[in-house]
């Protein structure tokens, strides 16, 4: 059973979309159904991916990781969670 939606777009965006889909000869409608779909099973990605050091941190943790082995500290942890913690707070710092 088909359910109705509204979408809103500005003017611009809407006529060149209904422009480019009555050259391919196919409805508006079916060109949202189609980017909806897609977009729903994952063959769409919209946004940004954060990019990650060949070492598959984040720049600023890695720089801060690089910066706590270079310094020395009188920071001592006794869990692990401690030091992610800190260097955590440090990339912050950093970016």
């Amino acid at each position: 059973m088909s359910q109705f939606s509204t979408i809103s777009i500005d003017k611009k965006t809407k006529d060149k979309a209904a422009k480019r889909a009555k050259n391919d000869a196919i409805p508006v409608s079916t060109v949202v159904r189609i980017l909806l779909s897609d977009y729903a099973d994952g063959k769409i990605i919209i946004g940004t991916k954060m990019s990650l050091t060949g070492n598959g941190f984040d720049p600023a943790f890695e720089d801060a990781i690089i910066k706590a082995d270079l310094e020395p500290s009188s920071e001592h942890f006794e869990e692990i969670e401690d030091a992610i913690d800190y260097l955590h707070e440090e990339s912050k710092k950093l970016s």
